[in-house]
């Protein structure tokens, strides 16, 4: 009662100008050069399932923007491209989006805009056999950890290793690819430790190396992710209200369901939530 008392007077006059109309004039809002071409341009990653598996078209975000491009009666065209080129096109195109969901940090809050969609924290994976545990970052220290190249973990991991001990230093592997560090731990087993994001790990364990690795219980630094756009562009907010109207209706619950990823889920889509509050709305 209280959470949901709060929820009305405080949370909702602060959305309340922060893009999260649920009205049918959302379509209204939709830049003049996208409603004449009727096409709205989706960039995604390559194997970044479950948010999207490029090679069909299909996972969480795919579901979502087909959902978003519905109420916004766009067509959704999607094209994959590299993670190391994302950001720079993501600035170029103005009136597109991307599915990449890669965290809000603040070096990339920076330089586009991010509509929220989920949460989710850091997977830390061993090998089936190992009796690792983690319970904080120093834990790490004295081991060999691969993670992927240019990964928000990396700038984590750099301090870590100038604060461990010299007796037990950490040896950090970075990798290109998300499929090369689960292989580094599980088959080549050049590395003790393996740290993604937690959305690409927790899936990827469970669903092709469950018989070789398994995910630790800790789960380090919740951020938010979602989708992203060129910063200041007219569509990041329509899309921030499409996805509050998905919110509304239920429908991002049941992609929710479908997914398996209740842990992750947000109860209101903020744009640039990093911009004004730290924090993560309660649901009410």
């Amino acid at each position: 009662m209280l959470v949901s008392l709060f929820l009305v007077l405080f949370i909702l006059p602060i959305i309340g100008s922060q893009c999260t109309n649920y009205c049918s004039s959302i379509r209204s809002k939709v830049p003049l050069s996208l409603r004449k071409s009727g096409t709205l341009t989706v960039y995604q990653l390559d194997g970044n399932q479950p948010i999207s598996f490029s090679n069909n078209n299909t996972g969480f975000g795919v579901d979502l923007m087909n959902k978003i491009g519905q109420t916004l009666n766009l067509k959704v065209k999607f094209v994959t491209i590299p993670f190391s080129v994302l950001i720079s096109t993501q600035q170029k195109q103005v009136y597109s989006t991307s599915i990449s969901f890669i965290f809000n940090t603040r070096e990339r809050a920076k330089r586009i805009s991010f509509v929220g969609g989920l949460k989710s924290g850091f997977a830390f994976f061993v090998r089936l056999t190992s009796n690792i545990t983690i319970s904080k970052l120093t834990d790490l220290c004295g081991l060999t950890v691969v993670i992927v190249n240019g990964s928000a973990i990396q700038v984590l991991i750099k301090h870590l290793y100038e604060t461990c001990p010299v007796q037990k230093p950490i040896k950090i592997i970075a990798m290109n690819g998300y499929d090369e560090i689960f292989m580094a731990v599980s088959v080549n087993k050049v590395a003790d430790i393996g740290i993604t994001n937690e959305l690409r790990g927790t899936y990827s364990v469970k669903n092709f190396f469950s018989k070789s690795l398994k995910v630790l219980p800790f789960r380090y630094e919740i951020l938010e992710s979602g989708l992203t756009c060129s910063r200041g562009s007219p569509l990041c907010c329509v899309l921030t209200q499409a996805m509050n109207r998905l919110i509304y209706d239920g429908i991002y619950d049941k992609l929710i369901r479908k997914w398996d990823l209740h842990q992750n889920k947000l109860c209101i889509s903020l744009l640039n939530r990093r911009d004004f509050c730290p924090c993560d709305y309660p649901c009410a």
